[in-house]
């Protein structure tokens, strides 16, 4: 073939190697150089330009709680031979006015609201950062555990819609469930799915 003893015959020229070791070189640093220059005449400003980021936008993020908090609690407990009373307090707190938030009450099967507190549909408007009370006279005929829900409704300005709920278990003559330390957790059992459900 002609092409191979032309390129042996360079390639033993050591004069030719450095001359295009140098050519090569060369043709890398023009390479190199040429985005660092301004753009070439004749061109439109702005093309050939290295283009600037825009400012960063913040994205939208979902807020990780909710703006109203809701807390549940049991006071002035009184058990008697069978049965006993207590006073159900839920104190309602929000992080931005709500003009209407409406709280329902489920109580299992056994206990009532005896001072005729509303236990569906109570509303109320809600101020930033001015809590409200929502109190019950409870009364039961029996002993047992009585599970408490409370669910709160509320829209916000924003047209946003959200629910939440808070329990509490009601006690009268009987324990608590005893709890038990495994793998370095204490452990108890809860009340069933199915009772927070009637």
């Amino acid at each position: 073939m002609a092409v191979g003893p032309a390129v042996l015959r360079l390639a033993g020229s050591r004069p030719a190697v450095v001359c295009l070791a140098v050519i090569c070189l060369a043709t890398v640093c023009a390479l190199a150089v040429r985005p660092l220059a301004g753009p070439a005449a004749g061109r439109a400003p702005g093309q050939g330009e290295t283009p600037r980021p825009s400012p960063r936008q913040p994205h939208a993020t979902i807020e990780p709680t909710l703006p109203v908090a809701l807390e549940a609690r049991l006071v002035s407990v009184s058990a008697a031979a069978r049965g006993g009373t207590a006073r159900l307090e839920i104190s309602i707190a929000a992080d931005t006015d709500v003009e209407e938030l409406s709280l329902d009450l489920q109580l299992p099967e056994g206990l009532r609201v005896e001072d005729g507190t509303p236990t569906h549909g109570w509303t109320t408007a809600l101020k930033a950062h001015e809590p409200r009370l929502y109190a019950a006279a409870l009364a039961a005929d029996r002993n047992g555990a009585f599970p408490i829900r409370a669910e709160v409704s509320f829209r916000l300005p924003d047209g946003r819609s959200f629910r939440a709920g808070q329990g509490a278990t009601l006690r009268l003559g009987s324990r608590a469930p005893e709890g038990r330390f495994n793998a370095g957790a204490y452990e108890f059992r809860g009340v069933p799915l199915e009772d927070l459900q009637r």
